[in-house]
């Protein structure tokens, strides 16, 4: 073998030794890259539980449950329009109405918006059988008025968040 052969053979074999480690550097990389990947993926998995499990309702107390299953059969019984004027009351937070007091037959006057499609002694007599079912709760304030009967306002609020 002269010297040139060896030259040829040992570049030959630098040349195999390193294509076939790249190509096992190649096979290895990708697996590590997946598993790192896996890795990865099931951490930001358990922190998505972990975060949905602290976004998820607390369970209601006893409490909290019969006032929803009072609201609920209340509802049931009043009808759509409670349900609407329900919603509107807790949107608006409180509704107020005036009726001249010693009069009996007088006009029902709301001092808020009511909802519409209602006139203002519709909206008080379904607040008022809501009152009935303790879904809402009411106050009344006479104030003089200078006129020969005094002034009754009665304000209604949401009794039992729903």
């Amino acid at each position: 073998m002269s010297a040139g052969d060896v030259l040829i053979n040992a570049a030959g074999g630098a040349a195999v030794a390193f294509l076939g480690t790249w190509v096992i550097s190649l096979v290895r990389s990708t697996k590590l890259i997946d598993a790192e990947r896996q890795r990865e993926a099931t951490t930001l998995g358990e922190r998505l539980i972990a975060a949905e499990k602290k976004l998820e309702k607390p369970p209601h107390t006893a409490a909290e449950e019969r006032h929803y299953m009072d609201a609920k059969s209340g509802l049931a019984d009043l009808g759509a329009e409670a349900a609407e004027i329900l919603k509107h009351l807790i949107v608006h937070d409180e509704m107020m109405f005036t009726l001249p007091i010693g009069t009996g037959t007088g006009q029902l006057y709301a001092q808020t918006p009511i909802p519409s499609g209602m006139d203002a002694r519709k909206a008080h007599t379904l607040l008022n059988r809501c009152m009935g079912k303790n879904l809402v709760s009411q106050r009344t304030v006479q104030r003089q008025t200078g006129a020969v009967y005094p002034v009754s306002d009665v304000c209604q609020t949401p009794g039992t968040r729903i």
